[in-house]
């Protein structure tokens, strides 16, 4: 599903790069790094918050002015993602 997404944003000039993190320590120790880089941190979880499309998108340009065009998105597993998050 990733390489369909990845095409289809080619043509938009983003760049998108995938870090896949080994266990929660290390997942929880990127995103701090990203944090400290002033990244907008976005957590996508099976038990998060739902939104409709129009609110995601407009969600997400707030995001994109936040964290300076700078994007992290974490999605977690089926179990979700670490308590600690």
């Amino acid at each position: 599903a990733y390489s369909v997404y990845e095409t289809r944003l080619k043509p938009t000039n983003l760049k998108v790069t995938t870090q896949y993190h080994k266990n929660d320590a290390d997942l929880i120790k990127g995103i701090e790094t990203d944090t400290n880089k002033n990244h907008k941190v976005i957590l996508l979880d099976p038990l998060g918050k739902l939104c409709t499309s129009e609110v995601f998108s407009h969600d997400m340009y707030t995001w994109l002015e936040e964290g300076g065009s700078r994007l992290t998105f974490v999605i977690g597993g089926a179990e979700g993602l670490p308590e600690e998050l």
